[in-house]
């Protein structure tokens, strides 16, 4: 894990705006809160290096209908499948989502 954030690596924070990979495609979605995993101790960020890791729990609110979601709904997910705005990118016309770090919630 990573003791400070590296520089211009997007961030997956509260009340960032972010993306939830659906099978139907991207969703919009708010960060409402980011959980540290259970009994883990350490740096305020963790870096996702492709790999993700599903004990990060990340609780979002859907803010425009997509895919089959409506406005406002709130899920919660692993740091897996939502991921910061900054870290999607198309290449060949499809979306590639980059690396991005965590930061929890103290």
């Amino acid at each position: 894990m990573q003791k400070t954030h590296p520089k211009n690596i997007p961030v997956l924070k509260t009340g960032c705006k972010a993306y939830y990979d659906s099978l139907r495609g991207l969703v919009p979605v708010v960060v409402r809160s980011v959980t540290r995993p259970p009994g883990s101790v350490g740096p305020e960020f963790f870096f996702q290096n492709g790999t993700g890791d599903s004990r990060v729990r990340v609780s979002a609110m859907v803010s425009s209908d997509a895919a089959g979601y409506r406005k406002g709904e709130i899920f919660s997910y692993d740091s897996i499948k939502i991921v910061p705005q900054d870290a999607v990118y198309c290449q060949q016309h499809h979306p590639r989502i980059a690396a991005y770090s965590v930061a929890f919630d103290a």
